[in-house]
């Protein structure tokens, strides 16, 4: 339970029983690193065409312009603009849609309590 504090116990108690199960081989974990499998799965994910489920969701791709300080004089004070692309975004209700279409959704606590 080093570093993050995003890891909870029971997902470590999960984690340490999927590796007892009698299915669960421990060389198929070796070389394995995180990091490395991570970037496959961007990849991956990236090389999809728009008509993918995984690229669906309301998912929408922009570019944003941001203004830097730099040492240069400028009048309107603003630095200089650099455009930013490659941006992906998606209105709130879809993330809710999303959310609420999941399974799991049924065990949602949605009546307030104290």
């Amino acid at each position: 339970m080093t570093g993050s504090r995003q890891k909870s116990e029971a997902e470590v108690t999960r984690l340490a029983n999927m590796l007892q199960e009698d299915d669960f081989d421990p060389r198929d974990l070796q070389g394995f690193n995180a990091h490395t499998e991570m970037k496959h799965f961007d990849s991956s994910e990236s090389a999809l065409d728009e008509s993918n489920p995984l690229r669906q969701d309301g998912w929408k791709e922009s570019s944003v312009d941001i203004h830097v300080p730099t040492q240069e004089r400028n009048p309107d004070g603003n630095g200089r603009q650099f455009t930013i692309g490659g941006l992906f975004h998606r209105p709130l209700t879809a993330v809710i849609r999303a959310v609420f279409a999941e399974k799991g959704a049924k065990w949602f606590h949605l009546t307030p309590f104290k």
